[in-house]
């Protein structure tokens, strides 16, 4: 365990007090294998409905045969940031071990890795839902799954729908059905068309990617700058662990914008034909991003097209879809499904989303959580006047945290921030501004 200042204050960035980790087996046993790990990864994302992750264990004592390790474990995590007043504690269900070797360095010591996954999971893997729901609000529904089919206590964050609907669920899993809502789902406001369902270190989420964003207040800021190793830090002093604290160490541009991918997964332009098959009928909408972008909740009011020379937004047949319709599927109501107005508009904000990815290694803060909106300041190529270093004004500035890995020893706790945004800082410029040198 890294050694803290007794008034629980971080002494460098990184810092990590890991309480326990307590493996439990299936008949009873347990035990603390807290001076066997090596290295605790949790991973947080918005893609994936549960948390996940796994413990590298250096076993010397044969925890294979002796708890025995059959895949049907439990494991209690629990572990602080220096200076943050909530401790993390976490149980998990251990599904794996992946294949073990021996420690090239310790002789008798084999390592391997056990797996794990929230419990959640499990039970919406090992059960089939048949449900009729009538008269609800999608996020209704989705806490009526949630609360009647997942047997947990863990909290449920849900952003409310519009309107009542009816839904058939066809015999699927709790999870499976609760995606297939997200998918369906507008927010009270209109411009809230991509839901999620998530878990992070707090609980479950059932709301728009965009939720903690709506009023573009990051939560920190990190930056990138060269650690100055010569520098000796006074541990009474915290203001330049403070800075370090939220230094970038790495980052890396995951994507940029693809013309070609735009085009074709309907970023750009493209056309929904919903076929009414009780009239026979069909009716075409589409979706041109510089006339619809506005239709979205986004972080910043710049897309990624120029205003004035935009050459793609109008081609809406480069991507098209065919939904069937039944007018009157439930009784008297006409109409039960808002295909017509965020199939496209969904499509497109997750397109934007994937678009415009990097990720960063910072210092460990248990604080963190995916969905937050966080700043980060990354250095131009562009060379600045002088020794200062110029900030990229297209790069830099505001993202929505996507996924966090949590990579947590005795010795360290870093975090890889995997960030994404839906819009630019900055409008493209028109015309040319400025000349290389």
């Amino acid at each position: 365990m890294i050694e803290t200042s007794r008034d629980n204050k971080i002494l460098s960035p990184g810092d990590c007090q890991i309480e326990m980790v307590v493996l439990s087996s299936y008949n009873g046993f347990q035990i603390d294998i807290t001076s066997h790990i090596t290295e605790i990864v949790i991973n947080e994302s918005m893609d994936y409905s549960c948390l996940s992750g796994y413990i590298h264990i250096a076993d010397n004592i044969n925890l294979m045969r002796n708890v025995p390790l059959i895949g049907n474990e439990h494991v209690t995590i629990s572990f602080v940031t220096p200076s943050r007043p909530k401790k993390i504690q976490k149980k998990f269900f251990c599904y794996k071990t992946d294949a073990r070797s021996e420690d090239n360095n310790n002789k008798g010591v084999i390592v391997y890795r056990l797996h794990f996954v929230s419990e959640e999971f499990v039970t919406s893997s090992k059960k089939k839902i048949s449900l009729s729901l009538r008269d609800m609000k999608y996020s209704d529904m989705v806490r009526d799954i949630f609360n009647k089919n997942l047997n947990t206590s863990k909290n449920l964050t849900t952003q409310p729908t519009v309107e009542n609907k009816n839904l058939i669920v066809p015999y699927m899993s709790p999870l499976d059905a609760i995606d297939m809502i997200a998918l369906k789902s507008v927010g009270e406001n209109a411009r809230d068309k991509s839901y999620m369902f998530y878990e992070d270190l707090d609980g479950f989420y059932f709301c728009n990617i965009n939720y903690y964003a709506i009023d573009r207040t990051p939560k920190v800021e990190y930056t990138w700058f060269k650690q100055n190793l010569s520098e000796e830090r006074d541990p009474v002093v915290l203001k330049n662990i403070e800075k370090e604290f939220y230094r970038i160490e790495n980052y890396e541009i995951l994507t940029g914008n693809n013309t070609l991918n735009n085009i074709s997964n309907g970023l750009y332009g493209s056309m929904l034909l919903l076929h009414d098959i009780t009239f026979k009928t069909v009716n075409a909408i589409k979706f041109s991003y510089n006339s619809d972008f506005n239709k979205l909740t986004t972080i910043y009011n710049n897309g990624i097209l120029p205003k004035n020379n935009d050459r793609f937004s109008s081609y809406n047949l480069a991507h098209y879809r065919m939904y069937p319709r039944q007018t009157y599927a439930y009784d008297n109501v006409e109409v039960n499904d808002d295909y017509d107005r965020m199939v496209l508009e969904r499509n497109a904000h997750m397109a934007q989303l994937e678009n415009s990815k990097l990720t960063i290694l910072v210092a460990g803060d248990s604080q963190r959580r995916i969905g937050e909106v966080v700043a980060v300041n990354i250095p131009s190529s562009q060379p600045g006047i002088g020794n200062e270093e110029q900030i990229d004004p297209y790069l830099s500035g505001n993202y929505i945290v996507t996924q966090i890995t949590h990579m947590i020893s005795p010795f360290y706790y870093k975090m890889r921030l995997y960030l994404e945004r839906d819009s630019m800082p900055l409008a493209y410029p028109e015309s040319k501004e400025v000349e290389l040198s």
